[in-house]
């Protein structure tokens, strides 16, 4: 018997002392078994947050690997849909480019042949303020143009910081607020500190 086993004496424990030694052998195992499954859990959950950490950070191609993949219970089920994710934010930031490349190619016809027409006009009717005008806003349209195509051709990367020229800012907005309130009558004025 387990109490001969654990005493070596011979004595007979009584009913309630074999209960209480086989309660704690129990529980001793229980804690045992739920040791392994809490590793093995969180074996699972490195092996998926390591992958997802990835992703999040921009790197499309993260998938779920090995083992994981592969099994055939509601794990393998989590990995092969956090795979299909994957794939699917893969393939639209892929369209999402092929668009912007395709409709900034598109836009920069029509805005040189309007600066071809400019440059006729002016040759016709001279400088003017207005063809000034029309030729600054043709520039602004042609670097947003090239902008988004950069855009559609750079991975994703870690931004760089730089410094930021705020005044220019505020003068060309300034500079827009009057010419397009000048059709109304409408006057603006910015007074800026120097060192901003």
């Amino acid at each position: 018997m387990v109490s001969d086993a654990l005493y070596g004496t011979g004595q007979m424990l009584s009913d309630s002392e074999n209960v209480a030694v086989w309660f704690c052998c129990i529980m001793f195992s229980a804690s045992i078994g739920c040791s392994i499954i809490a590793y093995v859990i969180k074996l699972l959950a490195d092996g998926f947050t390591g992958v997802i950490r990835r992703l999040a950070s921009g790197d499309r191609k993260a998938r779920i690997s090995g083992r994981l993949s592969r099994r055939m219970d509601e794990i393998g089920l989590v990995a092969k849909a956090f795979n299909g994710m994957a794939e699917r934010l893969e393939q639209e930031d892929a369209r999402e480019k092929m668009l912007l490349a395709s409709v900034s190619h598109e836009l920069r016809s029509p805005l040189t042949r309007m600066s071809v027409a400019l440059e006729l006009l002016r040759i016709q009717s001279g400088d003017s303020p207005q063809a000034d005008r029309i030729a600054a806003e043709i520039d602004c349209m042609q670097s947003l143009v090239k902008s988004i195509l950069d855009y559609s051709r750079i991975e994703m990367v870690e931004p760089e910081t730089q410094p930021f020229d705020f005044p220019s800012l505020l003068t060309e907005v300034m500079e827009n607020a009057r010419f397009e309130g000048a059709s109304s009558g409408c006057t603006f004025s910015a007074v800026m500190p120097e060192a901003l």
